[in-house]
């Protein structure tokens, strides 16, 4: 019976961390691109913890779609509103206070819609 509460206790640790980190991407993401873009299909594949310098950091790898709902232009880039970008082996890197301190992003498809 005790080990069927912990079995419950620690799958729902784990959801709710899974879910918190899924929220924390999907805000993270909408942040980078100005609030412009609707963040689909966001999948985590794998979080890894790493130590850099002492600092104790977390990787978070995901695949996600993102829909350009108004223009967004820089000096590097232009993205045009309805445009449907896929990314894969993306990552994210957050200290312990789960705040974004790094990123990669791999384009896998633009589709002008």
């Amino acid at each position: 019976m005790k080990i069927t509460y912990l079995f419950l206790a620690s799958m729902l640790l784990l959801s709710c961390s899974k879910r918190t980190t899924i929220e924390q991407v999907d805000y993270d993401l909408k942040s980078i691109f100005e609030n412009k873009v609707e963040v689909q299909n966001l999948a985590i594949s794998k979080i890894s913890p790493f130590s850099d310098n002492g600092q104790e950091l977390d990787s978070v790898y995901f695949d996600c779609n993102v829909l350009l709902i108004d223009d967004l232009f820089s000096d590097d880039f232009k993205f045009n509103k309805g445009m449907n970008i896929s990314y894969q082996n993306n990552v994210f890197i957050y200290d312990k206070s789960n705040r974004l301190i790094g990123f990669k992003f791999k384009v896998v498809g633009l589709d002008q819609k």
